[in-house]
């Protein structure tokens, strides 16, 4: 039977749901985690790649660009706390992945990444025809060399997540095990609860009318496509 109380539930088991479980339970094996999913269970086989758990990284170019600083600084502005800056964020930018870019700047990225190495990023190994005269056009054009510094727009070669030559998905590289995942599942509004004078969520109410609560954390990770 499913309880009604849970220490943390993330919305939707996505990549950023699948990354905030996994790394949530490494932290603290004790936690009852729950992940709502709108896809059905993974050991169903016969399931499409849009209905699995972050799907999105089994079908897109494998491409591997992290945000702009701009964004996360915005953050800082709106919530008060240098924590959500770039710079607060880079720690974690390079403990997901392992670059094997000897000139890759290692204040940036790191060459050894976590320790599960889980996430490990390389550039292309597979030149296409017009590449040289693409980046000379491209330099004509006043594109100046991406320098990976939090400032995605420019000239560069793409990273991407893959390790030994296959693709890295959500559900291999950051795997639910220790986690609840509750399948087939949409969530029809979230509880919000005033807490030192700040509204905090701190439940869900699920399509079917099941309430669920969660006092220490309720994070919502859901996206714009079949998602709960």
């Amino acid at each position: 039977m499913l309880s009604n109380i849970w220490d943390v539930i993330v919305v939707v088991g996505g990549l950023a749901g699948s990354v905030i479980s996994n790394r949530l339970h490494q932290n603290n094996s004790a936690l009852n985690i729950l992940v709502i999913e709108a896809g059905p269970d993974v050991s169903n086989n016969t399931i499409t790649p849009r209905q699995r758990p972050g799907w999105r990284t089994i079908i897109n170019s494998c491409g591997w660009i992290r945000g702009s600083s701009s964004d996360f600084d915005e953050w800082v502005r709106l919530v008060n706390d240098a924590w959500w800056g770039y710079g607060g964020q880079l720690p974690y930018f390079r403990k997901m992945g392992h670059t094997f870019n000897a000139t890759t700047d290692p204040l940036q990225h790191s060459f050894s990444g976590h320790a599960l190495r889980l996430r490990q990023l390389s550039r292309t190994r597979l030149p296409a025809p017009l590449d040289d005269q693409g980046r000379e056009g491209r330099r004509r054009g006043g594109l100046q060399r991406r320098r990976e510094r939090g400032n995605p727009p420019g000239l560069g070669e793409l990273n991407e997540n893959r390790r030994d030559g296959l693709r890295q998905l959500a559900s291999s590289a950051y795997p639910l095990s220790g986690v609840a995942v509750l399948p087939n599942t949409l969530v029809a509004s979230v509880f919000l609860s005033k807490i030192n004078d700040a509204l905090t969520a701190t439940g869900v109410q699920l399509s079917n009318g099941t309430k669920l609560y969660a006092p220490h954390e309720v994070l919502l990770a859901a996206g714009a496509y079949r998602t709960p």
